[in-house]
């Protein structure tokens, strides 16, 4: 083999480690999302509205990145149709597959995605 390990760089591997985690991690929470509520799905009686949640995605707790996981959370809601994969939603929305994936572990952990096999 031609491979050259002085080539390769803590920081390369970690962020090639931190890409594949990524992917298996979208397709064990949900390879096709599907929101599970035929109308407004009421995220304020959740405690999904103003929520704490956000701050798992940054330390910054601006009101700026506050409105854009908002922003998140409505897109991927509005995407999960159940034949909307994860990377498209990600592609749809510009938002990077680690934020959605945790998005929608939240998403389903209060019943309102579900996964399309």
């Amino acid at each position: 083999s031609l491979d050259n390990l002085d080539l390769i760089t803590e920081k390369g591997l970690q962020e090639s480690f931190d890409v594949i985690r990524s992917i298996i991690d979208s397709f064990e929470v949900g390879f096709l999302p599907k929101f599970t509520n035929c109308c407004e799905p009421q995220l304020g009686k959740r405690g999904l509205y103003n929520s704490s949640d956000w701050v798992s995605f940054s330390n910054d707790k601006s009101e700026n990145l506050r409105k854009s996981l908002l922003n998140l959370r409505f897109d991927l809601l509005a995407y999960a149709d159940g034949e909307t994969n994860i990377f498209e939603i990600c592609n749809l929305i510009n938002f990077e597959l680690d934020d959605v994936v945790r998005e929608v572990k939240i998403l389903k952990e209060h019943s309102l995605l579900t996964d399309m096999h």
